[in-house]
């Protein structure tokens, strides 16, 4: 009984280790993905995806750090929104 308990727990470490490198990977591909739109629109920025503590992860906040002209980053809010479902409530620009 020891044994199954143990190797119980190796199964839950490791689907819970699975978890974490998914929602990883996948903050670093919306926070890629946000920097390639905002490159092409000439924007130098910073950007940080919080995401909530789903089994799948979406995009929940987006932090977004640097200067930008009011009018690239009216678009990059609207973008962000249409693209990854991200309100501009949820978009804290510093």
């Amino acid at each position: 009984v020891d044994m199954e308990m143990q190797a119980d727990r190796y199964v839950s470490e490791g689907e819970n280790n699975s978890k974490i490198a998914l929602q990883e990977s996948m903050i670093a591909g919306f926070e890629a993905y946000i920097l390639e739109e905002a490159e092409r629109l000439g924007a130098d920025l910073q950007v940080e995806v919080s995401v909530p503590g789903k089994n799948y992860p979406v995009p929940e906040k987006v932090f977004v750090r640097g200067d930008v002209s009011p009018a690239v980053r009216k678009k990059l809010q609207r973008w962000i929104k249409e693209t990854l479902g991200v309100v501009e409530e949820n978009q804290i620009w510093t």
